[in-house]
């Protein structure tokens, strides 16, 4: 399925869109992505040509019941252009996500640590982050990516490529 712009879980607060979800069959290909307070659940891959904007979250729960705040990457997800996440919650989940060559995935996450509304240390805790362009760590607050290096163990989740760091002052990474 081929669309132009998919916008899903626009507005309001998590509660008023705890159901909102896309659900599709097979592969889907958008132009572009606003993917905010809603489920994503393809069967397939989902290929974003342009710009994606992956920000808030999902409602979840942890194995006690109580409320988690997640976004779920369940299918493969191939970003071609530029990609956008605010980093207000963790991604997680079985699925991938492919930067493709000359594409940009820019992480967000802005909040300071210990400054009021900061959820800690959001991370990319999937099957497999694919980098053939560019992963850009952009603002103060903290995030990471969740099994960064496969040591050959057949750990189930690893990344592969490069990262930079946007920064005032030069660092070594």
């Amino acid at each position: 399925m081929h669309i132009g712009t998919l916008r899903i879980g626009e507005g309001g607060n998590l509660d008023d869109f705890r159901e909102a979800a896309v659900d599709v069959g097979g592969d889907l290909t958008v132009d572009s992505l606003q993917w905010r307070n809603a489920h994503l659940r393809a069967h397939g891959t989902v290929t974003v040509r342009n710009r994606a904007d992956l920000t808030g979250y999902t409602g979840a729960f942890d194995a006690s019941g109580n409320p988690v705040r997640t976004k779920q990457v369940a299918a493969i997800h191939v970003f071609k252009g530029e990609a956008h996440w605010d980093g207000a919650a963790s991604l997680t989940g079985p699925g991938a996500i492919v930067v493709d060559p000359g594409a940009v995935f820019h992480d967000h996450k802005e909040t300071p640590p210990g400054a009021p509304g900061d959820p800690g240390i959001v991370r990319i805790d999937i099957a497999l982050v694919e980098n053939r362009g560019h992963y850009l760590k952009q603002g103060a607050g903290r995030s990471g990516i969740a099994r960064l290096v496969d040591l050959g163990h057949g750990a189930p989740g690893r990344y592969r490529g490069p990262v930079r760091r946007q920064c005032q002052q030069p660092r070594s990474l």
